[in-house]
C-alpha cells in the first residue's frame, strides 16, 4: 500500500480514523460511565481495536522508515535516535501518566488526544512531503535545496 497511496496519504487516512475512532471512544466511554450499559461498553471496545487498526496503518510500520527517509545521509542515525528515544520516552512517560489522569478526570481525558490527533492532521497534511516514487536524492533535494 506505501507504493500505491504514498506515505502521507497513509499518515492522513490514519491520522482521520484515528481521530474519528478515538471521539466514538470518547463519546461511548462517557456514555457507558453515565448509564453503565453492557452495550456501550462493547461500542467501547470495537473502537480500541478500530484505533489500533487505523494506528497500524501508518505509525507503527512508517514511523522510523519515513524518518530515516527523510533525514539526509549525515543526519540519519541522529535523526533515527531522536525519533526512537521520543517514542520511548513518550511510551514511559505515558505508562505513569495515563493512570493517574484517567483516575482524576475519568474519560474527560480521552478529550486531549482527540484534540492531539485533530492538530496532528494538520501537521501531517502541511508539513509532511510526500516521498512516493522518489530517490533518496531526490528527498534530500526536498529538504536541502540544491546543493553546490
Amino acid at each position: 500500500m506505501i507504493d500505491w497511496l504514498g506515505r502521507r496519504t497513509l499518515f492522513l487516512i490514519s491520522g482521520v480514523g484515528l481521530f474519528c475512532s478515538y471521539v466514538c471512544w470518547t463519546v461511548l466511554s462517557m456514555e457507558f460511565h453515565r448509564t453503565q450499559n453492557p452495550g456501550t461498553a462493547k461500542g467501547v471496545l470495537a473502537f480500541i481495536f478500530i484505533a489500533c487498526f487505523f494506528f497500524n496503518i501508518a505509525w507503527t510500520p512508517m514511523l522510523y522508515a519515513y524518518t530515516v527517509e527523510i533525514f539526509p545521509y549525515k543526519l540519519r542515525s541522529f535523526g533515527l535516535s531522536t525519533a526512537l528515544m521520543t517514542a520511548n520516552l513518550s511510551l514511559i512517560l505515558g505508562q505513569f501518566v495515563h493512570p493517574i489522569a484517567l483516575a482524576d478526570i475519568g474519560q474527560r481525558y480521552y478529550i486531549l488526544f482527540c484534540c492531539l490527533l485533530f492538530v496532528l492532521i494538520f501537521v501531517i497534511y502541511f508539513l509532511f512531503p510526500e516521498t512516493k516514487n522518489r530517490t533518496l536524492e531526490e528527498i534530500a533535494f526536498i529538504f536541502e535545496g540544491e546543493q553546490d
